[in-house]
């Protein structure tokens, strides 16, 4: 959520370069940029009360990175599915919003992402 936020915002706001404008002109670097810097912000907030800052924070930055990193991409994959499709939204319950996938587009791939991250350095 705080990632697809404040992609919009910074986006809408600033954005100026296409991150990937054959798929969805209206993402923009300035957008993803802003929402990893906004995802990490919020990670290290979410952890500073912990006990172990020294261990926490890095762990808690590299699960941000994950989420940076494949948000836009499960964004992305379902923009192309819609193209693809000729399709504006992705069914009517959400009318407007871009349908039920369009919520959840992001943490099919940030789900899998992050669940593997956190196995590995937790382990």
């Amino acid at each position: 959520m705080a990632y697809d936020a404040s992609a919009f915002a910074v986006g809408y706001f600033w954005g100026s370069r296409p991150l990937a404008a054959t798929i969805s002109p209206r993402k923009s670097w300035e957008g993803a940029i802003g929402a990893t810097l906004v995802v990490v912000a919020v990670a290290i907030g979410v952890v500073a009360p912990s006990v172990d800052l020294l261990e926490t924070i890095p762990r808690a930055v590299g699960l941000a990175v994950v989420v940076a990193v494949f948000a836009p991409l499960g964004d992305l994959a379902e923009s192309i599915l819609k193209r693809d499709l000729q399709l504006k939204d992705m069914g009517s319950v959400l009318p407007g919003h871009g349908g039920v996938l369009d919520r959840i587009d992001a943490m099919l791939f940030v789900a899998p992402a992050a669940s593997l991250y956190l196995r590995l350095i937790l382990a």
